[in-house]
Formats: C-alpha cells, structure tokens, sequence
C-alpha cells in the first residue's frame, strides 16, 4: 500500500468534513411551455371542428330553405308533352284498345259516364222516381193511399244524402249512417213492396206494367235498403269553399332539379316502377302546406303553384277510386287483352293504369279532382298491415290531382316563409318518426 505524501496530509487535514451535496435543477421553463402549447392547439381544434360542424349546420339549413321556387325554375309552366316512354307506350296500347272495335269504345265510354255528376245519388233515389213516374201515367188503383208514405221516404232519403255528400266533403266516411237509415225506413220500404206486390197481382195490369212495377219493386226491397241507399253520386263538382281563395296549393319534392328544369308533368314518376299512384297520372298537390312537408322532408322543397281560376275540379271518394280501379281490371279482361297486358313490363302496367285514370278523368270533363282525406287513408281490410297516411301526417292528406298540367303556374316563395317552413319539416320527421315506432309492421 503506498503512504501519502506530507504535504498531501497536510491539506486533507485543513479541509473541513464535506456534506453531502444536493443538486438544485433550474426550473423547467420548457415543459410548462409545451403543456400550454398542447391545450392551446386543443382549443384552437375544438373551435375548429365547431366552426366547421357551425358551417355543416348553415349548410344543411341553407339547403332546407333552398331558393325562390319561382326563381329556380326555368319552367314555370306544367306540361303534357313531357313523357317518359313506359307512359308514352301505355298510352299508345291504351289508345289502340279503346279503338279496337265498337264494343270497347262503348266500354269505355260508360266508364267515363259512371263518374259524371249523377242526379240520382243512389239506386233508391232511382227507383222512387220511376215509381212516382208510373204512378202519374198509369194512376193505378190505391195509389193515394201510398203518396204520403213515398214523400216521407223520398225526403228522408233526401235528408241522408245532403248528410253523405257533407262528410265526403268533409274527408269523412260518407256511409257512416246508411244503417241508421235503413232501420229507421224500413216500414216506409215495406208499405211500397206491399202496395206494389198488390198491384202486380190486379187484372187490370198489362204484361209491360207487370215488368216496370217488379223492377221498381226490387228498387225498394226492404231487405236491401242499405244497399239501394248507398250514396254514389260519381264525382261531384267541387265546391268553391273548398278550396283556397287565391288557388294557392302545395307540392312536397326531393326531386324539384327536375321540376325545375322540365317544368311539372303529370307522365313522369320514380313511384311508377314500383307501383301506381292513387289517382293516376296526374299532379299531386295540396291545399295544406304541412302535408306537402310530409314529402319534401328536412332537404326537399315545397313549391307553391297557382291553379287556373277556370279549372273544372271535382271530389272524388275513396269508394269511387276502388270502383275505376275494378272497372280497369274488367276493361282489360272483356277486352280480351289480358294476355297483352301480361306481357307488358311492371312499369308498363304500372303507367298504363295510370293513363287509364287519367283519360278517364279528362274525358268525364274534370282538369282535376279533389280529395280532402287522401285515397290510401285507411278504412279497408288490409288497414292492419298498410300505412294510414292520415295517422302518419297527423292531419287528413288533403290532396288534389291535376291532370291537366296547363292549368298550373310555379309561383313565388319568400325568405321568411323558407325559414319557417324548416319548423313544420322537423315536426312531420317527428311526427313520421312517432308513428314509425307506435306501428313498426307498416315500415
């Protein structure tokens, strides 16, 4: 082991004992610098994405409220030469087969006349005229003695009627008391059939009156009273009071890039591929700016049109559209042309019905008719597994189908009037929403 040097003692010895060192870091300006720069960047994010989620929001809304309808369409006129072909060839196959011989013409002409305005509202208002018709010509024995009992079930079959008439235009099922009749005139019913069966058995009544008197006898059967009162007038005019002053009606779009661009046309619908719309080929539009918001949604327009002062409008009932829709059916089938009819496509078939109401509705006289509840409202067998489109709105569908789109005029639509068209757009979502979950079947 070697010894220290003296002179190495010597200054280990002056040295004080030594303590233990502690080291003192400077302050770490760098770190706080960096958290502050992450939370700033942060921040500086957040308000990004809500800038850019504010102007999402700005852009969706903008979207909503959209233009001037009047503004945006190059075409403010509706049109009928505008077709796409599946209407185009129904059309031609629907012409061919009303021309193909008299019979068909026939057919097809007492179909157009069945919804002309009818004065005989049903059979039994029929029948009670051709009795009292017989009664002044032949003035058959006892015949003073029933007067009294045919005015009274005339008046109140009278009665019944302008009640019918009044719910149909009220968008209300227009048979609602036809039993309540029936019960109520079924004496009045039985004192004529008794009356009439008496007479067909008098000597003193020819072969021909035999006849006359057993048909107006089944007229007022008593047994089928309900039936023979039914309310069937056809299409009825359209009241004035009716409709909207200034003629100013609705239509819900998600589709008005091409209303604009084409103008509006009664031959051309995406819904044809799938199935026919209620009426035919036609406008569809309302008097009720929240129904059409039903078919715009939150993204779509609703375009505001004028209707011609001169338009021959009539209201149709939902039992009227099933009876055209039967007599379509039978149309083609005793035209023999089922065969034909089956080889055309879905869209063909689709459109062909649809130009088959549409004829028929211009050649009866009407532009348009008019329906306050909607046709597909509910009210038959299939209610439990099909949409009631009035419980979905949450209002009657009160519609309106132009056929003859000349009569139609896009008109303006202010700023303000856009805007608060967004609040009644998220209340029919809420709505269509509400109903989607309350009937989860219809969807």
């Amino acid at each position: 082991m070697e010894l220290l040097k003296l002179d190495q003692l010597n200054i280990a010895a002056k040295q004080p004992p030594t303590k233990k060192q502690t080291i003192a870091l400077p302050k770490q300006e760098n770190d706080k610098v960096e958290i502050k720069s992450k939370k700033s960047k942060a921040k500086k994010a957040a308000i990004g994405i809500s800038i850019l989620t504010l102007a999402e929001i700005v852009g969706v809304l903008a979207y909503s409220i959209g233009r001037n309808p009047a503004k945006a369409a190059k075409v403010l006129k509706g049109n009928s030469k505008v077709l796409e072909p599946a209407f185009k060839e129904s059309q031609e196959f629907l012409q061919n087969l009303i021309n193909k011989n008299s019979s068909n013409k026939t057919a097809f002409n007492n179909i157009v006349n069945s919804i002309k305005p009818n004065k005989h509202k049903s059979e039994l208002n029929r029948s009670i005229e051709k009795l009292e018709d017989f009664i002044n010509k032949e003035k058959p024995d006892g015949c003073e003695k029933i007067a009294d009992t045919i005015k009274i079930l005339k008046e109140n079959l009278k009665t019944y009627h302008q009640k019918a008439e009044k719910a149909l235009l009220n968008g209300e099922k227009e048979t609602a008391s036809i039993e309540q009749f029936a019960a109520e005139n079924k004496v009045h019913a039985e004192k004529i059939e008794k009356y009439l069966s008496e007479l067909r058995i008098s000597p003193k009544i020819k072969s021909e009156q035999f006849s006359e008197i057993s048909e107006i006898s089944n007229g007022i059967s008593p047994y089928l009273l309900d039936i023979k009162a039914k309310f069937n007038p056809g299409v009825i005019e359209c009241p004035k009071e009716l409709l909207p002053k200034d003629m100013i009606f609705y239509h819900g779009t998600q589709k008005a890039k091409n209303i604009y661009k084409e103008g509006f046309t009664p031959f051309a619908s995406r819904q044809v591929e799938k199935y026919a719309r209620e009426l035919g080929a036609g406008i569809y539009i309302t008097p009720d700016k929240k129904v059409a918001t039903n078919f715009s949604g939150l993204t779509g327009s609703i375009i505001p049109v004028k209707i011609s002062n001169d338009t021959k409008i009539g209201v149709i009932s939902e039992s009227v559209a099933k009876d055209l829709l039967k007599d379509f059916t039978k149309f083609i089938n005793d035209s023999n042309a089922m065969t034909e009819y089956e080889k055309l496509s879905k869209i063909q078939q689709n459109a062909l019905l649809e130009n088959f109401f549409n004829k028929v509705f211009k050649d009866a006289g009407y532009d348009a008719v008019y329906c306050p509840k909607g046709i597909k409202a509910g009210g038959g067998i299939l209610d439990f597994f099909t949409t009631d489109v009035n419980k979905m709105f949450g209002r009657k569908q009160s519609q309106l189908v132009l056929f003859t789109p000349e009569k139609l005029e896009i008109t303006s639509r202010s700023f303000k009037d856009r805007v608060i068209d967004l609040k009644d757009k998220f209340s029919a979502v809420i709505q269509q929403i509400k109903y989607a979950k309350d009937n989860p079947l219809m969807f």
